[in-house]
Formats: C-alpha cells, sequence, structure tokens
C-alpha cells in the first residue's frame, strides 16, 4: 500500500494484539465499529528505539479514523516500560 502512494488500512470487527505500528504518509487507519486494537504487554513486540504504540515519522496526509477502539494499555507502559528503561521517551502516539 505505501509502495503504491497510500489508501485505507482496515481494522474489522475484533480484537488485534499489536506491538509498535508504523504509520506511512497518505493513509488512512479505519477502525470499525467493535474493532479493538490492543497494545501488547510482551517487551519483543515494540522497537527498542520508539517504544510507542502507534509511530510516524515525518509523515503527512495520515489518519485514524473510524468507530473503533484503541487500547494502548497504558498502565504498562507507565509502570513496566519506565522500569526497564528510565528516561527513555515513551508513550502512546508520536509524529516526528
Amino acid at each position: 500500500m505505501f509502495k503504491n502512494g497510500g489508501g485505507t488500512v482496515l481494522i474489522p470487527f475484533g480484537q488485534f494484539l499489536t506491538g509498535t505500528l508504523f504509520l506511512r504518509s497518505n493513509i488512512n487507519l479505519y477502525l470499525s465499529n467493535g474493532a479493538v486494537m490492543i497494545g501488547s504487554k510482551e517487551l519483543q513486540h515494540y522497537d527498542i528505539n520508539h517504544a510507542y504504540l502507534i509511530y510516524g515519522d515525518s509523515i503527512s496526509n495520515t489518519s485514524i479514523t473510524g468507530s473503533g477502539t484503541i487500547n494502548g494499555n497504558g498502565q504498562f507502559f507507565g509502570t513496566v516500560i519506565s522500569k526497564l528503561w528510565p528516561g527513555l521517551n515513551h508513550g502512546f502516539f508520536q509524529s516526528v
């Protein structure tokens, strides 16, 4: 999709466990009604250099739409990752 210039990534109804999701320019991440993206509690599911659930670097024309839910497991990020990597800039979403 990225090589073709963009488009929509459709997350259908259901629960989906994920680690770091890298967004690119010209992409719409669409969460259907009843779709739930859940941030994994397994450290190996995250990019060591970008401890984010959703990450974009120098992107434009990018959106997250739909009526689904993103559950980033914020308590996990706030406790476990902070203990393992003190001072690491971590969070839910970052676009640089």
